[in-house]
């Protein structure tokens, strides 16, 4: 609860997105030009980056590579896949944020919340999932408080899926 509350407060002090008066996503999937073109860029860019990521754990899964991974080949697997959404930002600007100070674009912003949200989740509440199904994760990987720590950079970049889709609908 406490940690919801944070959130909450969170999203009040740095909001993500602006949304003025009467504006609407009626018109269609994307959020319109003129209200956010930022907004707009990112969720393309995420859109077309997911193509790749998920192609990328297909031919990990197809091609059954899994079986000879390492500690290492997750970390590096993981890492390498949420790279371009942690480094685009700085890298690689939407057009419509190339101008802005780094602590106003959208991509940054958008980034620093589902990288809160996913180390929140993967840090307390794996262990929720842990008790609940008595699951544990057995491949072989680094770990901090017992969570794979791939799965904090593998989460951050199905995350930024999720709320891409989430922000559509």
């Amino acid at each position: 609860l406490g940690i919801s509350v944070v959130m909450i407060l969170f999203s009040y002090i740095i909001p993500i997105s602006p949304i003025k008066e009467g504006a609407s996503n009626l018109d269609g999937w994307f959020t319109p030009v003129l209200l956010n073109p930022a907004k707009r860029q990112y969720e393309i860019f995420a859109l077309q980056y997911t193509v790749l990521w998920i192609g990328a754990f297909a031919v990990v899964i197809i091609l059954q590579l899994y079986e000879q991974f390492d500690a290492q080949s997750y970390m590096i697997l993981c890492t390498s896949l949420a790279a371009p959404y942690l480094l685009q930002p700085f890298v690689y600007p939407m057009p419509a944020e190339r101008n802005l100070p780094i602590l106003l674009r959208y991509s940054f912003k958008a980034n620093l919340w589902i990288a809160i949200f996913s180390f929140i989740g993967n840090y307390w509440y794996t262990h929720y999932f842990y008790s609940v199904l008595n699951a544990r994760y057995t491949f072989p990987a680094h770990r901090f408080n017992d969570v794979p720590i791939a799965l904090y950079f593998a989460t951050h970049f199905y995350f930024v899926t999720y709320h891409t889709f989430s922000n559509l609908i």
